[in-house]
């Protein structure tokens, strides 16, 4: 299974984004897929995750990517 979307958003509507999805992981150790991306999914984590922050620059074009990885055992 594979969601994925994305969405022109001004930088501080990204942040308070990142924010939310933040906090909420600190909060209740879950994620929610958010609705603007596509069908809302409650995510569950386990206490360790692997995490890959990358950044690329191509000519004009940037990208920085947050990822975060598990698996259930």
């Amino acid at each position: 299974m594979e969601q994925k979307g994305r969405l022109t958003m001004k930088r501080e509507d990204a942040g308070r984004l990142l924010k939310e999805l933040g906090e909420e992981l600190l909060r209740t150790g879950r994620l929610t897929y958010p609705s603007e991306f596509g069908e809302t999914r409650d995510i569950s984590t386990p206490e360790s995750l692997y995490v890959e922050v990358e950044y690329k620059e191509k000519r004009d074009k940037k990208k920085f990517e947050i990822e975060l990885e598990w698996y259930d055992r």
